[in-house]
């Protein structure tokens, strides 16, 4: 029977791959979080040959200030688009 319950996977990276994946981040000035999603990514896109989809990740939206000592639990799910096109480099 088709579900749409997730699920979780946990996976070790290797020092070696955790360097290469802090390296190209820095070198591509993004963020770490940025990086491991394009590589996500690119993985999506590797599996399913579709070269237009969203990823959905979570945002607490707490850099306001006026938020900052509320207690509650503020998360927002947000979709970020990915789009293979025209064979897009790692940087773009």
């Amino acid at each position: 029977p088709v579900t749409h319950a997730g699920g979780t996977v946990y996976c070790n990276f290797s020092p070696e791959l955790t360097a290469a994946v802090k390296h190209l981040s820095h070198r591509s000035g993004c963020t770490l979080f940025t990086a491991l999603l394009t590589i996500w990514g690119f993985t999506l896109y590797r599996y399913s040959r579709q070269k237009r989809f969203a990823v959905a990740t979570v945002y607490h939206g707490r850099q306001r200030i006026d938020f900052a000592n509320t207690v509650g639990f503020f998360v927002n799910t947000i979709l970020i688009p990915c789009n293979f096109e025209g064979a897009p480099s790692v940087k773009e």
